[in-house]
């Protein structure tokens, strides 16, 4: 019996083996024809989803080292970038500041302070005085008052001073130091650029006064298909003083294998909220990962719920999506040959002549 009912009759045993080899061997090529056109549809869309994952890693490098590779010839750098400073009302306290020259140029170095505030939860500064606030730039003395001239690749400490009126209310000031540069020369271009740098000063006046700080969930997404994971968590303070947080998050596999950990502190200032933000990069190809998240305020340690996230890259996402498509077309054409509604292969019945 051949395929579709097909008889022969009348032939020798070698010659009804022979043609039916033949329709098997033909049925056999048409199958691997069809899965060599199946296996080269499923290679070319890997290599496309490769392609662009990789091509926009090397647009985000490539614009990652445009940015990093573009420097002043004044270039400068002031250490600290920020400072804690603590008096009593009536009182004093004393600290310096380092500038480098990072460039190869000399310039003039001018030195001023300003109140410091912050907006939004993205923190966005600003160097002005709001209404009905205490100026405490005002209670900056710096040693030097004068333009500072800093020779190229050469560095320079300034000491100031703080004192604090007498009747101020304890609680937190805030203010920075500048060091902007003059330079002697403009640039190739023909233009003079001016470069600032500050050291951000957190004066706490003593006594008593309200300390709290909570932290409260963002959120995080249920999947994640791209290649990296932002995972962040707002810090608010509603006290009468500033805080230092220290957030860590961290994320664990199967097995609570760490998979990601990262740790990062923030200054809160008083009756504001923070977004704190890591980026989770190079994530793996696929798993389910817990997120914890959790923050030290004022000595006392404070934890988010744990989230689950799935992870699946796009590209084997669409993999998956094409073999599972395909998986469906070949067992609907299966479905349809074993009910006879499509034939296996197109051949012709080969004619039989009765003897």
């Amino acid at each position: 019996m051949l395929p579709n009912g097909i008889r022969i009759v009348g032939l020798s045993q070698s010659l009804r083996i022979i043609i039916l080899n033949h329709m098997q061997v033909r049925v056999f090529l048409k199958r691997m024809a069809n899965w060599r056109l199946f296996s080269a549809s499923l290679l070319l869309a890997l290599s496309l989803s490769l392609l662009a994952t990789s091509g926009n890693s090397a647009i985000a490098k490539a614009s990652a080292t445009s940015t990093a590779s573009v420097t002043s010839s004044y270039g400068i750098t002031m250490t600290p970038s920020s400072t804690r400073l603590q008096a009593l009302p009536g009182g004093s306290a004393s600290s310096q500041f380092t500038v480098i020259n990072e460039g190869n140029t000399g310039y003039n170095i001018d030195l001023s302070t300003e109140p410091y505030y912050a907006v939004g939860d993205n923190y966005l500064p600003k160097f002005t005085l709001l209404p009905g606030k205490t100026n405490a730039s005002a209670w900056i003395r710096l040693k030097e008052q004068n333009a500072i001239y800093l020779p190229a690749h050469k560095t320079q400490s300034i000491s100031y001073a703080l004192s604090v009126p007498a009747g101020v209310a304890p609680g937190g000031y805030y203010a920075v130091i500048f060091a902007e540069t003059e330079p002697t020369t403009p640039n190739n271009e023909g233009i003079i650029t001016h470069n600032r740098v500050g050291d951000i000063l957190y004066i706490t006046v003593e006594g008593p006064v309200t300390k709290k700080g909570t932290i409260v969930s963002t959120g995080l997404p249920r999947f994640e298909f791209g290649d990296s994971l932002p995972i962040s968590l707002l810090v608010q303070n509603s006290g009468g003083i500033y805080f230092l947080a220290d957030v860590n998050v961290s994320s664990q596999g199967i097995g609570h294998k760490t998979a990601f950990n990262a740790s990062l502190q923030r200054y809160v200032l008083p009756q504001t909220e923070r977004l704190v933000s890591v980026t989770w990069k190079s994530l793996p190809l696929l798993g389910i990962y817990k997120i914890s998240r959790s923050a030290m305020i004022f000595g006392g340690n404070q934890n988010l719920p744990v989230q689950q996230v799935i992870i699946i890259r796009s590209w084997l996402l669409i993999l998956i999506a094409l073999i599972g498509l395909a998986a469906i077309v070949l067992l609907a054409r299966q479905v349809l040959i074993r009910s006879g509604k499509l034939r296996r292969v197109n051949r012709r019945r080969p004619i039989v002549r009765k003897r």
